[in-house]
């Protein structure tokens, strides 16, 4: 790939001079602001400069924010944070030095490219998100000069790429990678190469891409192929997802570390609902809130699940996050949106208590699969499609001889 700065014209609508470096937190009349901003970590130094930046000096918290860069970029992932941070003030505060920010950040991609420190292939964690911040370029630069952008695409698809290679990386999280591997292709696809962006669509689909629509209603494939012709490479996709989502859900299952956990919660017509009335049945349970758009697109799925799967050992229970602290207090709401959609399927309220025994950070949507012998197998954080979820419940109900280990209790 060139240097992303060349042929810049269309981008650029200043020279590309950048400012002195600009003390944020010092006046005529004050001697100690300095020395406060200096014990702040780097991190929340560059945190103020977007604070300043909000605030209206713009040029100030720029030029501060380039002088952290030259004192601390041999700190791991500072690169990624400095990006971060002057993208948050072009993305967050209207301001004639846009272009003069945007330029410095491509600076630093030509910079590291260079240099391979970030390309995938050492630092699995470093390289991921350095490749999520490309991700956020690609989109602020995309209506600003297309060639540009299409060269951070195909940068991050590169970094994908080597990050799926990498032994380093874990391979329960292939699937963050494909993403990425699908803006590599748009960037073959804005440069006119559809050989190479077909290519990159299949190790997208390959990595658990299965967001058929999406590459339907892609501007930048469209541009390379007509209809007829995309939706013939669609089929082929889904037959290559069908296939490699099998595989994916064998792959998370076993490397997954298996755990127990236990509820005993109320349903929201009354009643009550707990883990041994499911014994000897596969139990997909459904983290969800009605304030949650991820997870209400998620919910057709475990209800097509439920109608395909229910009547065999498979089951699925909702479970209703939308006020953990004070469950009740939701109960209007989860009952009116739960008839909506048509939930054939059992909800119960959750509460912080049961939110604690699934380990981690808390994220909605949540998805934890549990085998008939009653063990946790895997927890699927995000929105999941239908392919996904059928696939990990069907391996889990075809298993000839459930793990019965006891296992010690999840907890964060």
């Amino acid at each position: 790939m060139d240097c992303l700065l060349r042929g810049m014209s269309v981008f650029v609508f200043a020279s590309l001079c950048f400012l002195s470096p600009v003390t944020l937190w010092s006046s005529p009349t004050t001697t100690t602001q300095p020395e406060t901003f200096a014990s702040f970590s780097p991190q929340q130094q560059l945190a103020q400069c977007l604070t300043q930046a909000k605030a209206g000096d713009v040029e100030a918290a720029f030029g501060q924010a380039k002088a952290l860069h030259t004192s601390y970029r041999n700190q791991r992932l500072f690169d990624v944070s400095y990006m971060n941070t002057l993208m948050s003030i072009v993305d967050e505060v209207e301001s004639p030095a846009e272009t003069r920010i945007l330029n410095e950040v491509i600076s630093l991609v030509n910079s590291v490219r260079e240099s391979k420190q970030y390309d995938g292939v050492q630092d699995p964690e470093v390289a991921f998100h350095f490749m999520k911040a490309l991700s956020r370029l690609s989109e602020m630069t995309i209506s600003l000069n297309e060639r540009v952008s299409s060269k951070v695409r195909l940068y991050e698809g590169k970094i994908a790429v080597n990050l799926s290679r990498n032994v380093n990386y874990p391979r329960n999280a292939r699937e963050a990678l494909a993403i990425p591997m699908v803006n590599m292709a748009q960037g073959y696809a804005i440069r006119g190469d559809s050989e190479s962006m077909i290519t990159a669509l299949q190790v997208a689909v390959e990595n658990g891409f299965g967001d058929f629509e999406k590459i339907k209603n892609d501007k930048f494939i469209a541009r390379v192929q007509d209809e007829a012709a995309t939706k013939k490479m669609i089929t082929q996709l889904e037959a290559r997802y069908r296939v490699s989502v099998k595989e994916w859900a064998r792959q998370v299952v076993a490397d997954f570390q298996g755990s127990q956990f236990n509820f005993d919660l109320p349903t929201i017509d009354g009643r009550r609902l707990r883990k041994s009335d499911f014994d000897g049945k596969v139990l997909v349970v459904d983290l969800w809130a009605t304030w949650c758009p991820p997870c209400r697109k998620g919910i057709p799925h475990y209800i097509e699940l439920q109608k395909n799967y229910g009547k065999r050992n498979i089951a699925v229970l909702g479970v209703s996050m939308d006020n953990p602290k004070n469950p009740m207090s939701a109960l209007k709401v989860v009952k009116k949106f739960t008839k909506e959609q048509g939930f054939n399927y059992p909800c119960v309220l959750g509460d912080l208590a049961f939110d604690k025994q699934i380990p981690g950070k808390s994220v909605l949507p949540t998805t934890v699969f549990v085998d008939q012998s009653g063990r946790v197998r895997y927890i699927a954080r995000g929105y999941h499609d239908y392919a996904k979820v059928e696939a990990i419940a069907n391996l889990l109900a075809n298993e000839s001889q459930p793990v019965r280990a006891t296992m010690p209790s999840m907890s964060r």
